[in-house]
């Protein structure tokens, strides 16, 4: 039985929207490339196929937010503004579960579990999401 794999000899063309980097470019400049890359428009976040009507106005955006000056603003249809929403959504569904068991079910050890787990992740990575929350936004 013969397995077709396709090995494609095209090169890798860059579609964000930012300036080329030299070769030569120091690791902090990269890192700091990835994480705007993050912010930057998704391609494949749904949202953004709905809401640009063809690619050149997808493309148009992503240019926009790559060479505006506003570094820190975090694009809503970007894979770091989904990241953010589900991790929302996950911190919200364990206080859900976990302040009714707190609530009813007096366990001392299960009490001091849930105060370190509540203490040490919960409210640290809460803390961190309304901070994401504020900067994410959209710019004119």
């Amino acid at each position: 039985m013969s397995h077709n794999v396709h090995h494609c000899n095209l090169p890798y063309k860059d579609t964000s929207g930012f300036p080329k980097l030299s070769p030569n470019t120091s690791w902090w400049k990269r890192l700091l490339r990835n994480i705007k890359r993050l912010t930057a428009v998704d391609p494949n976040n749904t949202n953004c196929k709905k809401f640009f009507r063809n690619n050149s106005t997808l493309k148009a955006e992503q240019r926009r937010h790559a060479r505006s000056s506003y570094c820190c603003v975090i694009h809503p249809f970007s894979k770091l503004a989904s990241f953010v929403e589900i991790t929302v959504f996950i911190s919200w569904f364990y206080s859900i579960l976990v302040n009714p068991l707190h609530l009813f079910f007096e366990m001392e050890s299960l009490i001091e579990i849930l105060h370190s787990i509540e203490a040490y992740v919960v409210l640290p990575v809460d803390r961190l999401m309304i901070i994401f929350f504020f900067l994410s936004g959209i710019y004119r």
